[in-house]
């Protein structure tokens, strides 16, 4: 008896493009650049899996508030790093309707287009293409002549994320409920230390040691309440980031005016318009979100947006 073999689909995740998955088939998703964030590193370290332990204090500095899970490997003498949201990605693949147990595999653009796939038109307003070594998004001004190409024949790289469904029903899960956790052990602790006798509790502070280092839980509950703050903190104002640039690709530009640049730090976001003639036209549309400082000269509209 012979068993029939799902089929399977390679998919584009992005928040503005329309999926059509099959129920029954595996899909291979590709992450479009909204979806993460990339940045090439020299590295003091020679293996993959030592290059990976150095991502999140070498991504520090580059990215929003947030809580990532990191990728990457060797490419020549850089180390291309990656971090994502897990959490942002699993709730689009629901809004999308891709079920967890469909997904083979989870890659990056970064990694899959290259060559003869750039530029590739994404839609009719938006297309990848590759600036300085990294794959970007950008307004289709920026490449008149981009292609579209059935994702069914890309040759699909090696670099890729395995076992998406495994690590985000078990390890995600662990991740997020770990301070509540880390409450109710200490608790559990501190009433049992009232009952056991001076023999038993050398035994007990063994366990909550063993405890404390397989959750990676801090020493005290302020601390660990201090802590869960901070990533709520943190989530809400990448949230928020995400948010200003899925505003930025679908805001109405004037005919003739071009998105020049974008800048951001921790205090702010800048865009930087050119051959504006109706400043107030663009300015209106960014009204969801605080302006620290505008200026318009020459025909060039710059805006600070509050990060």
């Amino acid at each position: 008896m012979f068993t029939k073999s799902k089929s399977r689909q390679t998919i584009l995740l992005d928040k503005e493009l329309d999926l059509h998955v099959k129920k029954d088939s595996s899909v291979d998703i590709i992450l479009s650049p909204t979806l993460y964030w990339v940045k090439k590193f020299k590295v003091p370290v020679g293996s993959n899996k030592e290059a990976l332990k150095l991502l999140p204090s070498l991504f520090e500095e580059y990215l929003p508030s947030g809580e990532y899970s990191y990728f990457g490997y060797f490419e020549g003498d850089d180390f291309i790093g990656f971090a994502y949201d897990k959490k942002i990605i699993l709730a689009l693949l629901k809004e999308k309707g891709v079920e967890l147990s469909q997904i083979s595999s989870l890659r990056f653009a970064q990694s899959e287009f290259k060559g003869s796939y750039l530029p590739y038109a994404l839609d009719e307003n938006r297309v990848l293409l590759m600036q300085e070594g990294v794959v970007l998004i950008m307004p289709k001004i920026f490449a008149k002549e981009a292609k579209k190409i059935n994702l069914q024949e890309i040759s699909l790289s090696k670099y890729m994320v395995k076992n998406f469904e495994y690590y985000n029903s078990f390890i995600d899960t662990k991740l997020l409920s770990v301070f509540i956790i880390a409450m109710i052990v200490i608790v559990i602790f501190d009433s049992i230390a009232w009952y056991v006798t001076a023999r038993e509790s050398v035994k007990l502070e063994e366990k909550k040691e063993k405890i404390f280092q397989h959750y990676k839980l801090l020493p005290t509950t302020i601390q660990n309440v201090s802590l869960l703050k901070k990533y709520e903190k943190i989530y809400k104002k990448e949230k928020k980031l995400h948010k200003f640039f899925e505003l930025l690709f679908q805001i109405n530009l004037p005919k003739d005016v071009i998105l020049e640049n974008i800048f951001y730090n921790q205090k702010h976001i800048r865009v930087v318009f050119l051959h504006v003639k109706q400043p107030e036209k663009i300015i209106k549309q960014f009204s969801s979100f605080t302006i620290q400082k505008r200026a318009f000269s020459k025909n060039q509209l710059r805006l600070d947006i509050a990060a």
